[in-house]
């Protein structure tokens, strides 16, 4: 497995709500999903952080050091 830089993927998980467009008071749930990369070559992680609210939720998806992969806004 990729090495995790915990003060990165911290940092990403605390500012989701605003990077997803959500209000902090509006957010019901925020969780946290560590997996392996898809491709076991590559040995990285692929973390992914949800922010759910009553008004749609939303994701943000990383690599271990905290990299932005991929940003899913709320519908």
């Amino acid at each position: 497995f990729g090495k995790i830089d915990a003060k990165a993927i911290v940092g990403v998980l605390r500012g989701a709500p605003d990077t997803l467009g959500i209000k902090r008071s509006d957010v019901k749930s925020t969780y946290l999903i560590i997996e392996p990369s898809k491709d076991p070559s590559a040995g990285d992680l692929n973390i992914t952080m949800y922010v759910s609210s009553d008004f749609g939720s939303g994701y943000i998806a990383t690599a271990g050091d905290g990299t932005v992969k991929q940003i899913n806004y709320p519908s």
